[in-house]
């Protein structure tokens, strides 16, 4: 998303994956999150500008609201604005067509980053029995959650047994800053890297270089 702090840090990130042929992909259900999330920003701040106080709560966390992307972004983008409005967001973020088609933007913007979504009955070499594996794995995700005070709703924990099938059945890796998967995982190999971390590794084979305004961006955010 235009905006956030790692923005250009994600770019870059995504380069250095693709220079190395690394496939990249999103599952379906991690994807419906996304735009249930900017659907939500969409609809709750429609005609909000930059010094709306409800939009200032949700943008910092306040009570009743929880961290939305996508708000984060349009506070980051609003401050090199001469007159910010969160319409005015979305259509750079995604277009003239966001609000009739916020789906389909989305997704068109995912996919120019040569990241494909994948429902879970789509995974190659997709079986039956993962449906009773995601079950199961789904139970263990909720019970760790809840005792760790993590836990938010079952789609959620859905989501995520079905990025560890992916990854156990074809040896991918997960992006993400939980480290959930692994705890799940404890006995096999680690499957989750962080943004960061893996960044550092790829630098290391990537000939892809950052441009300078990159550069500063990253720092932030190693």
């Amino acid at each position: 998303m235009d905006g956030t702090k790692p923005h250009e840090y994600a770019h870059d990130l995504i380069d250095k994956m693709k220079v190395l042929g690394l496939r990249l992909c999103t599952t379906e259900m991690l994807f419906e999150e996304v735009v249930k999330h900017a659907i939500w920003a969409i609809r709750t701040f429609k005609d909000a500008n930059f010094d709306s106080p409800s939009l200032l709560q949700a943008a910092s966390g306040g009570p009743g609201y929880k961290q939305n992307l996508f708000i984060d972004g349009f506070v980051s983008w609003a401050n090199q604005q001469g007159s910010p409005s969160l319409k005015g967001y979305f259509r750079a973020c995604l277009g003239e067509e966001y609000e009739g088609n916020t789906r389909e933007c989305i997704e068109k913007q995912i996919l120019e980053h040569s990241i494909e979504v994948i429902g879970f009955s789509d995974l190659p070499g997709f079986q039956q029995s993962y449906f009773c594996d995601r079950q199961e794995i789904q139970e263990k995700i909720r019970e760790l959650r809840i005792q760790r005070g993590s836990f938010s709703r079952d789609e959620q924990c859905q989501a995520e047994a079905e990025v560890l099938i992916l990854c156990k059945s074809k040896k991918a890796t997960f992006l993400s800053q939980s480290g959930i998967l692994d705890s799940i995982n404890h006995n096999e190999q680690r499957i989750t890297w962080k943004p960061e971390s893996l960044y550092r590794f790829l630098s290391s084979f990537s000939t892809a270089l950052p441009s300078e305004d990159r550069n500063r961006a990253i720092n932030r955010n190693l």
